[in-house]
């Protein structure tokens, strides 16, 4: 909804949203939670991406370069940097969320760092942008549908292959 929102002011593009009002910003996002926040990052990084000159040239940055940008810009962490370069720029980098360390860590593997869980899944999965989208969604899907903090151990396809499922734990 949010996102709708910033479309109808014609917010959809960096140079107009970095020249917005903050205040305009934070009304049309505040379905979203966090509205002061994500406003003023999303303002923020649009001034970034119109000093470089605008979003195509920076998409177009080789993945480590353009990754590495991205996690020197506020308020975007190892996760949003992924999605962006995977789902925007369309290139090989797997985001790991909350849902994925959970479901790891429950599936028995030691991994918990990010950049423990996400070397795993880099190094097991086909190089292939589509599959690692595909891939990021279907653990997404389970951790909403299943693999929560309260898990529904009952409906959840990978039971069989979980700890907790198996020991009657009640959580991670």
């Amino acid at each position: 909804m949010a996102i709708e929102h910033l479309k109808t002011r014609g917010f959809m593009e960096a140079e107009r949203l970095a020249e917005a009002e903050l205040v305009e910003v934070e009304n049309l996002v505040r379905v979203a939670g966090f509205y002061k926040e994500k406003a003023r990052r999303l303002v923020e990084a649009s001034e970034q991406i119109r000093m470089l000159g605008d979003l195509e040239r920076l998409l177009s940055l080789p993945t480590e370069e353009l990754r590495r940008l991205l996690l020197s810009w506020r308020g975007i962490g190892p996760e949003t940097a992924d999605a962006i370069v995977l789902y925007a720029a369309g290139r090989l980098s797997f985001p790991v969320d909350a849902y994925t360390v959970l479901m790891m860590a429950r599936l028995g593997f030691k991994e918990h760092s990010y950049a423990e869980v996400k070397a795993l899944f880099e190094a097991a999965m086909p190089r292939d942008v589509d599959t690692y989208k595909e891939c990021h969604a279907l653990i997404d899907e389970l951790g909403k549908a299943c693999c929560k903090a309260k898990p529904r151990c009952e409906d959840c396809p990978l039971r069989d292959l979980c700890s907790l499922a198996n020991n009657d734990e009640k959580g991670y």
